[in-house]
């Protein structure tokens, strides 16, 4: 059974309650989300590229990589865009990014084989 879409619709003079524009922000917010959904694939629409910064422990005895996820804007496969402002730290004892990022990290690396 399909679900009726509906615009909220405002005349002159009207009283508006806090339901009324939380309707309003929930249907341009589906509108937006049924067209990236629709007419476009999901994905990186720009950015959103890993940066590594190799690293040592304080003591210099060890080196390690900190991953750094760059600003962007993606499409999710539901159509809402993921937007990252600023470039992010990706903590490595975060699950539930870990697994995803490694993935991204490991795309970019075997897409960048001509600097190998």
């Amino acid at each position: 059974m399909a679900t009726t879409i509906e615009r909220p619709r405002y005349f002159e003079g009207q009283v508006l309650s806090a339901a009324d524009l939380e309707a309003g922000q929930t249907y341009a917010r589906g509108r937006l989300a049924r067209h990236n959904r629709y007419l476009h694939t999901w994905g990186i629409a720009s950015g959103l590229g890993l940066r590594e910064e190799k690293r040592k422990t304080p003591d210099g005895n060890r080196e390690f990589i900190d991953v750094f996820l760059e600003p962007g804007v993606a499409i999710d496969g539901f159509g809402r865009e993921v937007i990252v402002a600023e470039e992010t730290a990706i903590d490595p004892q975060c699950d539930q990014w870990l697994g995803y990022f490694c993935c991204l990290y490991q795309l970019a690396r075997l897409g960048n084989n001509d600097e190998d």
